[in-house]
């Protein structure tokens, strides 16, 4: 599947949330058109997940809640990004997608 940002992702078998693909599994990828194979090798730059550091809870907290102070709706994750903060900007962006379908316009809820 390719989404609006450039980023090609995938639903995770275990977990069922969407992720960017690894970049194992974009070696193996076979693009469906041009698009796709472009997007692909712009993925493919995107350091992998074992460049990062292990993250203890307190510190997936906050990267977690730090993704959710600067979330903006279809604006794609930095690839440089740890891959905690790129996986919950997914989770986020898929909530938004899910919440225009909803009716909400930009993807985010009434607050008042």
């Amino acid at each position: 599947m390719v989404d609006e940002k450039r980023v090609l992702v995938m639903r995770d078998p275990v977990t069922g949330k969407i992720r960017p693909l690894t970049a194992e599994e974009l070696k193996t990828f076979v693009p469906a058109n041009e698009e796709a194979r472009q997007i692909a090798q712009e993925q493919a730059r995107t350091l992998p997940d074992s460049f990062f550091k292990t993250l203890n809870p307190e510190e997936e907290k906050q990267f977690v809640d730090w993704a959710h102070e600067h979330f903006e709706v279809d604006t794609p994750p930095n690839n440089l990004w740890h891959p905690v903060v790129r996986r919950e900007w997914a989770m986020l962006q898929e909530k938004a997608e899910q919440l225009k379908k909803e009716g909400y316009p930009g993807g985010k809820p009434f607050t008042g």
